[in-house]
C-alpha cells in the first residue's frame, strides 16, 4: 500500500541551516512560500556563511526546472516535489501584480492554512527551527515541528572518558604497574568492550586511580609522575590531563573540547569590579566596560562568560580584605622562596597556604581622572582627621556641607594627586610614625572604612588592630609636614574558607598581564581556553602556524561587514579573548621566542593567523594547528566545512560550551560541535573530552563519515 504523501511548509531558517534540506523529505511534497524566497534574495549578498547558504539554496533549485516550480517539480528519487507557493491572488486582466514584501512568518502560516483547505486529506506541517514561529503557528491551529533531519539520534553526548570500578585484586595489581595491555587480559573486560577509539579511562580501586586511554586497540596508561608542561601550563585535574594528552598527539587530527568558557575560572555574581565610576558587580559587567588592572589603569572587558553554579570559597588576606571565587579561579602569587610571581589556581592555594605564605601583587595607584572639587582635598582631609583650620567662613561652610551630606565619597575617585593630598591631610591631622610605620587612631566605622579604601586605591594597605597601621608605596608621599618613614606594603593569603554554591561568571580583559581588581582592591586573574599546546607545537616546529577562527555571531547587532577597518581588524573584534590568552601565554614564556612581544607581530610573522569562517571557503590549510572557538554556534555543515579545510599534517580543535549556544536555530543536539563529538567517537582520527570541570588529508577524507547528516 502506497504511503500517504504529506505536505511540509519550509521556513527560511531551515533553508539557511541546511541548504540541502529540500532533498530530504523523501516522498513528501515541500512548499516554500514566496516570502521566504524574498528573504533568501535579501540575504544572498552577505559575505558570511549565512549569505553562502542562501546562494547554495538557489544553486540547488537551479538544478531543476525553475519554470515549473509553481506547479511542482520532482526533487528526489522518492518522488517528492518542491513547490514555490504564492498565496497572493493572481491579478485580474490589466491589473498590476502586488509585489510588495510581506512578513515571511505570516506568509508561512497563511500558506499552511490555505494548503489544509486545498488538500484536506493530507497532513500539512510547518517546519521551522524558530520556536516563536512554532508557537504562533500552533495558536492559529497549524501543525508545526522542528527540522529533525540533523538532530542527533543519541540522547546522551559522548563525554570522551569513563570511570571503571575495579573489584578484582588481580586486575588492580596489573593496572597499578601501568603497562600497556590488551583489554582481554583484564577480568573487567566486559566493562570495556564498547570503548571508542581514543576514549580515556579512569580505573578506580577504593580511593586510588589509574588513568589510561584506548589507543590502537589496546589500553595505554598515563604516567602520573610525568605531567607534561605546555607554555608553563600543567593539567590541574583529570579532565585537563586528558585534554592535553589528546591535543599533543599529532596522529589525532580532530580534537573536540566541550565545557564552560575559561574552564570555570570565575567569581560569584556579587563580586565587585572597579570601574572609572566606582565598583560594579560581576553580574552587571558587559563587554566593552572598563575595569581596573594591576597597573592602576582601566582596560576593556573583552569577554563575559557565565559559568553556572559553582563551589565558592572566600580568600582572606593578611590586611583583613577578602575576595570570593571558585576553586579553579586563577591567581598570581609568589612565596618568599620564589623570585617571580606564578599563576596558580585556588585549589593549589588551598593545598599549600598552611605551609607557604602566598603573596599577591598589589594594585598600582589607581589612575582615576582629575575631578573638580568645591573643597581642596588636603583641607578636607585635615578636617576629617580632626585638625582645625581657619579658612574663610564660606569655605568652612562648604566643607561642613560636604561632610554632612556624605559628598566626601566622590573624593575617593579623584586623581592620584588629589587622593594623595586627601590622605596627607588626614595623616597630618592625626597620624604618627612608629619605627617606619604610620599609625593613627580609629575615628568611626564610616571614616575607618573610608581611609582603608583611600589607602588601597593608592597602592597601599591598612592593618587594623587597636590602631590603624598604614603601609604605602614609595611613589606616595604620606605628609606635607612630617618626614614619615614607611615600610613597603605586602599582602599575603591568611585563610581560605568554604562558602557554598553560588552562580558564577568569568571575564577576559585586555590588560597586558590579564589581571583585574576586585573587592578591596585585590588583584586577581582571568583566562580563556588555553592555546598552550598550539604555541608549544609551533615553537618546536611541528606546525607552521596557528589559525584561530570563530563563527560570526554578531556583537552588539553589528555584522562583520559593518565593523570598521581591514579584515584583520574586523575579525579581531570577535577574537579579543583569544588574543588576550595568546599574549598571556607568550608573556609567561618570553614573547621573543615568537618573533615579537605583541599579537600583531606574531601575525605579521605568520605564526598566528586570525580568520573568520566566512573567509575560508575553498581553502586547503596544510601543516597548521587550527582552532575553531565557540563551535557550539555553527551548524554541522559549517563544522564539516572547517574540518574539510584541514590539509595534510594539520590538526583541528573545536572548542565550545553546549550550554551557551547563541545561534537562535541550534541546540545541543543539532549544533556542529555535538555532531563532531558523537560522530567522531567511532573514528581513530578524533578524540573528545567534556571539561565539566588538492591532496586531502586523512581527516578531510573522513569528514563525510564523521558528520552523519543525511
Amino acid at each position: 500500500m502506497a504511503r500517504t504523501k504529506n505536505i511540509f511548509v519550509i521556513d527560511t531558517c531551515v533553508l539557511l541551516h541546511d541548504p540541502e534540506c529540500i532533498f530530504k523529505f523523501q516522498e513528501h511534497d515541500i512548499y516554500i512560500p514566496l516570502a521566504c524566497i524574498d528573504d533568501l534574495d535579501e540575504i544572498k549578498t552577505r559575505k558570511d556563511s549565512i549569505g553562502w547558504a542562501a546562494r547554495e539554496v538557489f544553486r540547488n533549485m537551479e538544478k531543476h526546472d525553475i519554470q515549473k516550480m509553481t506547479s511542482g517539480v520532482v526533487i528526489n528519487e522518492n518522488g517528492g516535489k518542491i513547490f514555490i507557493y504564492n498565496n497572493e491572488d493572481p491579478p485580474m486582466r490589466g491589473e498590476k501584480p502586488n509585489i510588495s514584501r510581506v512578513n515571511s512568518d505570516n506568509a508561512i502560516i497563511n500558506s499552511a492554512r490555505e494548503l489544509e483547505v486545498k488538500f484536506p486529506k493530507k497532513k500539512v506541517t510547518i517546519v521551522t527551527k524558530d520556536v516563536a514561529l512554532r508557537v504562533r503557528a500552533v495558536s492559529f491551529g497549524c501543525r508545526a515541528e522542528n527540522y529533525k533531519t540533523d538532530l542527533l539520534g543519541e540522547k546522551e553526548l559522548f563525554h570522551g572518558y569513563r570511570y571503571v570500578n575495579i573489584e578484582d585484586m588481580d586486575d588492580w595489581n596489573y593496572l597499578s604497574k601501568r603497562k600497556d595491555c590488551d583489554i582481554k587480559l583484564l577480568n573487567c573486560h566486559e566493562q570495556l568492550n564498547d570503548l571508542s577509539p581514543n576514549e580515556f579511562i579512569a580505573f578506580r580501586f577504593g580511593n586510588q586511580t589509574v588513568l589510561g586511554w584506548y589507543r590502537q586497540n589496546q589500553i595505554v596508561f598515563l604516567d602520573d609522575k610525568k605531567k607534561e608542561s605546555y607554555m608553563g601550563i600543567v593539567a590541574k585535574n583529570m579532565e585537563q590531563r586528558f585534554a592535553l594528552e589528546a591535543l599533543a598527539k599529532d596522529d589525532i587530527p580532530l580534537v573536540c573540547l566541550s565545557g564552560p568558557a575559561g574552564s570555570g575560572k570565575a567569581q560569584p555574581l556579587d563580586a565587585l569590579l572597579l570601574t572609572p565610576e566606582g565598583y560594579i558587580t560581576m553580574g552587571e559587567v558587559k563587554v566593552g566596560d572598563k575595569v581596573c588592572g594591576s597597573d592602576g589603569n582601566f582596560h576593556n572587558v573583552t569577554g563575559v562568560f557565565p559559568q553556572g553554579v559553582k563551589d565558592v570559597v572566600e580568600v582572606l588576606f593578611s590586611d583583613g580584605s577578602s575576595a570570593k571565587c571558585c576553586k579553579e579561579h586563577l591567581w598570581v602569587t609568589k612565596t618568599k622562596h620564589e623570585p617571580e610571581f606564578k599563576v596558580r589556581d585556588t585549589q593549589e592555594l588551598i593545598d599549600t597556604f598552611t605551609d607557604v605564605n602566598h603573596y599577591i601583587p598589589l594594585v598600582d595607584p589607581v589612575n582615576f581622572s582629575p575631578k573638580k572639587f568645591k573643597v581642596n582635598p588636603y583641607d578636607l582631609g585635615f578636617i576629617l582627621g580632626g585638625g582645625e583650620i581657619q579658612p574663610e567662613d564660606d569655605i568652612l561652610a562648604t566643607i561642613h556641607d560636604v561632610i554632612k551630606n556624605k559628598k566626601i565619597e566622590e573624593y575617593k575617585f579623584g586623581s592620584i594627586e588629589q587622593r594623595a593630598e586627601l590622605l596627607q591631610g588626614i595623616l597630618d591631622a592625626c597620624g604618627r610614625s612608629e619605627e617606619g610605620v604610620i599609625e593613627l587612631n580609629h575615628i568611626d566605622d564610616y571614616l575607618d572604612q573610608y581611609i582603608i579604601d583611600l589607602v588601597n586605591s593608592l597602592g597601599g594597605i591598612v592593618y587594623t588592630c587597636n590602631t590603624f597601621r598604614v603601609y604605602l608605596p614609595k611613589v606616595i608621599t604620606p605628609s606635607k609636614v612630617y618626614d614619615y618613614g614607611t615600610l613597603m606594603p605586602v599582602r599575603h593569603i591568611q585563610a581560605i574558607t568554604e562558602v557554598g554554591q553560588e552562580e558564577c561568571q568569568c571575564i577576559s580583559v585586555d590588560a597586558p598581564d590579564h589581571l583585574y581588581v576586585t573587592n578591596s582592591f585585590v588583584v586577581t586573574h582571568n583566562t580563556l581556553c588555553a592555546l598552550a599546546v598550539a604555541l608549544e607545537k609551533v615553537e618546536q616546529g611541528e606546525y607552521d602556524r596557528i589559525i584561530v577562527m570563530k563563527p560570526m555571531v554578531a556583537v552588539g547587532g553589528k555584522e562583520v561587514g559593518f565593523l570598521p577597518g581591514s579584515k584583520m581588524e574586523k575579525v579581531s573584534a570577535w577574537l579579543g579573548p583569544i588574543k588576550d590568552n595568546i599574549l598571556q601565554l607568550t608573556a609567561a614564556k618570553g614573547a621573543d621566542r615568537f618573533g615579537g612581544n605583541s599579537f600583531e607581530e606574531m601575525v605579521e610573522d605568520n605564526k598566528i593567523e586570525v580568520e573568520a569562517m566566512a573567509f575560508i571557503q575553498g581553502r586547503s590549510i596544510p601543516n597548521s594547528f587550527i582552532i575553531l572557538d565557540e563551535a557550539e554556534n555553527v551548524s554541522p555543515k559549517e563544522a564539516r566545512m572547517v574540518v574539510e579545510r584541514c590539509g595534510k599534517d594539520s590538526k583541528v580543535v573545536l572548542l565550545g560550551d553546549l550550554s551557551q549556544i547563541e545561534n537562535t536555530y541550534l541546540d545541543k543536539y543539532s549544533c556542529g560541535l555535538a555532531h563532531a563529538i558523537n560522530g567522531g567517537k567511532a573514528h581513530d582520527v578524533a578524540a573528545s573530552i567534556n571539561l565539566s570541570k588538492v591532496e586531502r588529508s586523512i581527516l578531510a577524507a573522513a569528514a563525510s563519515k564523521i558528520f552523519k547528516v543525511k
